[in-house]
C-alpha cells in the first residue's frame, strides 16, 4: 500500500529535498543583498564571539561548500531513483518533490509568499504524480527491459 509506495520512492523524496536544500544553500551563499539572511547569521555571529572582517567570506565559502555536498547526494539519490523505478517515473517524482520542498523552504525561510493558486497547482501536480506511479510497477518494468 501506501507505505511501500513511500519505500520505493524514498530516493526521489531525498533527492527532491537534497536539491531544495542546495537551493535554498545556493540563494543563502551568494545573496548579496542587505537584507540576505547570512548578513544576519553572520551579525548574530559577531555579537557572540569576535570574528575578522573576512570571515563573511569563509561563511559564504563554508554555506557554497554545503550546497555543492547536497547536490552530489541528490544526484546520488537520484540515480538510485533511476535504477529503483525508471527515469520516467523516476523524473517526474523528482521534480514534483524538488519544486515542492524548494517553495516550503523558500516560504518558511525567506518568507517568500504561497499563494493560493500555487498551493492549488502542487496539488494538482503531486496528484498527477500519484496517478502516475499507480500505473506503473517498477518491479514489472525492469523485467520488461
Amino acid at each position: 500500500g501506501e507505505a511501500k509506495m513511500m519505500n520505493t520512492y524514498r530516493h526521489n523524496i531525498l533527492s527532491g529535498l537534497c536539491a531544495a536544500l542546495a537551493s535554498v544553500l545556493g540563494k543563502t551563499a551568494f545573496d548579496v543583498s542587505d537584507e540576505a539572511i547570512i548578513i544576519r547569521i553572520w551579525a548574530a555571529l559577531c555579537t557572540v564571539v569576535p570574528m575578522p572582517s573576512w570571515g563573511i567570506y569563509l561563511l559564504r565559502l563554508l554555506t557554497a561548500g554545503i550546497m555543492l555536498f547536497c547536490n552530489a547526494l541528490m544526484l546520488r539519490f537520484l540515480v538510485r531513483a533511476l535504477q529503483a523505478v525508471g527515469s520516467l517515473n523516476a523524473m517526474i517524482v523528482n521534480f514534483a518533490f524538488s519544486f515542492v520542498f524548494t517553495a516550503l523552504f523558500g516560504w518558511m525561510i525567506f518568507s517568500e509568499p504561497l499563494s493560493l493558486s500555487w498551493c492549488m497547482g502542487a496539488s494538482l501536480m503531486l496528484t498527477g504524480v500519484w496517478v502516475i506511479s499507480l500505473g506503473r510497477n517498477p518491479a514489472t518494468d525492469k523485467k520488461s527491459r
